[in-house]
């Protein structure tokens, strides 16, 4: 059955209720994504996405799931090697999430900054394949950013020390929240790493200077930029309403 009957078959069953829907066509995704079957999962949380546009006003719930949708879709499109749309998803996915932070600003939990600095890298690496080193670089850098935010660190976090200056280790803690261990294992993440190793070598030598600036370039108004945090909070507090880690079902694949 391909994704255009498994939706015509849950719309008929299902009852009229858009969160209901949603949750069921999100499980379908889910299960075609385990299968590697990218294309059908990718449409299923399309829908899912349609369905949540739909909702009058999103809480903080539903803008949660919308968030995790967005980067689960552009992980299906990563593992299609659609990297251009992939970087779209990130990007979406950062925007729901800042629309999160600026509305609760004085309970933003610490996951979900882990969970940006995990974007962060979808959308480096996404970057990187499309040719847009500079891009990818921001992308890099807000990482950076969002990584001093965490209050509290866990040990192994705190054992990372200044990031700038850890590079790999810094990577490779958050990739393995994020990637299958083929796709750690395979010459498209080694040479990835290279690429943003290079980068950001570069960067720490010219911030030495003070010449480098942390705040990104200004976009044309139809992309959406991954900068929410402002460099003066750091937020403590989890009284937001709490979203697990993500988990990561929906890998960055190694696909040859």
């Amino acid at each position: 059955m391909d994704a255009r009957q498994i939706l015509d078959t849950l719309e008929a069953a299902l009852p009229q209720d858009y969160r209901q829907q949603a949750q069921h066509y999100f499980h379908q995704a889910w299960y075609a994504s385990k299968q590697k079957k990218h294309l059908t999962a990718s449409n299923l949380y399309l829908n899912v996405i349609d369905i949540m546009r739909k909702l009058p006003t999103l809480s903080v719930s539903d803008s949660l799931s919308l968030m995790d949708t967005y980067y689960r879709l552009g992980n299906c499109y990563f593992n299609m090697n659609r990297y251009d749309i992939a970087a779209v998803h990130y990007q979406n996915a950062l925007s729901v999430m800042a629309e999160l932070h600026n509305k609760h600003l004085d309970s933003f939990p610490g996951n979900l900054y882990r969970d940006a600095i995990e974007l962060n890298f979808n959308l480096a690496d996404a970057k990187l394949h499309l040719g847009k080193n500079d891009e990818a670089e921001l992308a890099y850098e807000e990482a950076i950013r969002v990584f001093q935010h965490i209050e509290p660190k866990t040990e192994k976090e705190k054992a990372l020390g200044d990031v700038r200056f850890n590079f790999r280790a810094f990577r490779e803690f958050f990739e393995k929240r994020t990637s299958s261990e083929d796709y750690l294992a395979s010459a498209e993440y080694r040479e990835n790493n290279q690429r943003l190793e290079q980068l950001n070598n570069e960067a720490v030598i010219f911030q030495s200077m003070g010449t480098l600036s942390l705040t990104p370039s200004p976009q044309p108004s139809h992309v959406v930029t991954n900068s929410i945090f402002s460099p003066y909070n750091t937020i403590s507090n989890s009284n937001l309403e709490q979203k697990d880690e993500m988990d990561m079902d929906d890998d960055k694949l190694y696909t040859p």
